[in-house]
């Protein structure tokens, strides 16, 4: 009886490969299969407004506010809302409070917004403010609203052609402030302040307002008795 041969050595190796790697496959699969790679965090995407397909996604770099296109985005509704933080726009308020040294007065004003101001952040207004050689600074700085102060060692134009009693050298003194806020002395006395109490030397050294030459005298005779 004739032996049956056995298979042959290369067909067994092979049938041995072909069942690993198939093998391989379906645990890859079950492991792998579906998973999504993470997005950047740093990325964000948002759908054009402008594009013939609605479903049309552009992704955009949040710190640069570039697309990846490389495309700007000059579009303000494209813009992330940080941009808004603390910037001038349109619509900022601009007021500006002016301290009148010699009456002590403040006066607060609005100021029309200049165009060369919108989009400024509060530092880069401080720089435009002092290229200027401007004596305003900020007092306070929203996209709301932006206050600026500024001082003036004058009168301010509600207290014009008033009378200032006030202590030159240790004696009380008269001055005038005429229609455009200049200072003249036009009288002084032989009073002295260290005969006074210290809550009236403090007024003197700041300066009382009087409207009339017949106030003046009223409170020259109240200070010498």
């Amino acid at each position: 009886m004739r032996r049956r041969k056995g298979v042959p050595f290369y067909v067994t190796f092979f049938a041995i490969g072909l069942l690993f790697s198939f093998g391989g496959f379906i645990l890859g699969y079950y492991r792998y299969g579906g998973s999504e790679i993470e997005e950047s965090p740093y990325r964000y995407e948002q759908q054009s407004e402008n594009t013939a397909d609605e479903g049309q996604i552009h992704e955009y770099n949040e710190e640069t506010n570039i697309n990846i296109n490389n495309e700007y985005t000059d579009r303000e509704e494209d813009w992330p809302a940080s941009n808004y933080e603390n910037l001038i726009s349109n619509e900022t308020n601009i007021k500006l409070k002016t301290v009148y040294t010699q009456c002590g007065s403040t006066v607060e004003e609005r100021m029309d917004l200049l165009e060369a101001w919108v989009g400024f952040e509060e530092s880069q207004l401080k720089a435009y403010l002092e290229s200027q050689q401007n004596q305003q600074t900020i007092l306070s700085f929203t996209t709301n609203e932006v206050v600026l102060m500024e001082e003036k060692n004058e009168v301010c134009p509600a207290h014009l052609n008033y009378f200032l009693v006030a202590e030159k050298d240790g004696y009380i003194v008269v001055y005038h402030f005429n229609e455009r806020g200049l200072k003249s002395l036009i009288r002084e006395t032989r009073i002295s302040i260290a005969t006074l109490p210290p809550v009236d030397q403090e007024k003197l050294k700041r300066g009382i307002l009087k409207k009339t030459e017949r106030e003046v005298e009223q409170i020259l005779e109240d200070y010498s008795s």
